[in-house]
């Protein structure tokens, strides 16, 4: 992976970290971030899982990567150990209430494709959900879109100006409430 794609995976990281604390539960099902990556290129990937349970956290989190997915490296995560067992990888740590699990790895395939991923979630409780079904089900499975490079970079060129929206949305909040805290201010003064 270059480093202008580092970047660029970076900054969607952060995205989806500012997502995901502005609306927790836009995420009702495990999901990987990005969901598309150009054939042949490594890209750092997330899986985010949410917990889903009232009472009870999830303690454990097992992806089964696919058959032609190749696995590059898992990236530590504080409060979460995790574990490679040829393709598997199991996150063991905490989360509850409303909280969302992400956790980082690298991955490449060398052909197009979707490649499905299966996630097995353990709560406290016993319970486990399998996120392992078809997409209109109640447990999809996460899935993978690698497609050609050309493709790819259109889809960089459309996150690039999500990103963009992203930040002057957020930008424009920013001033909103300095202004109101000036505002505010200058009343009690």
């Amino acid at each position: 992976m270059n480093r202008t794609q580092k970047c660029r995976a970076l900054a969607r990281a952060g995205v989806l970290l500012a997502v995901l604390a502005l609306a927790p539960s836009a995420f009702a099902h495990a999901h990987l971030y990005p969901d598309e990556m150009p054939a042949g290129h490594g890209s750092l990937l997330q899986l985010a899982v949410p917990n889903e349970e009232e009472n009870a956290s999830t303690t454990q989190i097992v992806m089964t990567v696919p058959s032609g997915f190749e696995l590059g490296s898992v990236a530590s995560v504080p409060g979460w150990t995790a574990t490679v067992s040829g393709n598997t990888v199991t996150w063991k740590g905490e989360i509850d209430g409303e909280e969302l699990a992400l956790l980082p790895f690298t991955g490449s395939a060398e052909n197009e494709g979707d490649y499905t991923f299966k996630v097995s979630q353990t709560y406290s409780d016993g319970n486990v959900v399998e996120w392992a079904g078809n997409e209109d089900s109640d447990t999809p499975a996460p899935v993978m879109a690698v497609g050609a490079e050309h493709g790819a970079e259109a889809a960089h060129s459309d996150s690039s100006k999500t990103i963009a929206i992203i930040a002057l949305v957020v930008g424009a909040l920013g001033l909103l409430v300095g202004g109101a805290g000036l505002v505010a201010g200058r009343r009690s003064e």
